[in-house]
């Protein structure tokens, strides 16, 4: 089932959700271009490396500043 593209991406679309729901409930709603690049998001390594990045970091700035976690 894990190799049906429906359920990889209602998978990828979940982690998404947390993430802005998370984001939101630490920073506030993303800017339009924030939320645009995040819902453009589609590898679950990235996905899953940016929820465990919004734990420590301060801004969604900061969640996304690819320097800070490369």
């Amino acid at each position: 089932m894990r190799e049906s593209t429906t359920w990889q991406g209602i998978y990828v679309e979940g982690k998404i959700e947390t993430l802005l729901m998370q984001g939101t409930s630490k920073w506030g709603a993303p800017p339009a271009r924030v939320r645009s690049r995040i819902q453009t998001l589609t590898e679950v390594s990235t996905l899953d490396n940016l929820l465990q990045r919004i734990l420590v970091v301060s801004s969604w700035k900061e969640l996304l500043d690819t320097r800070q976690h490369a």
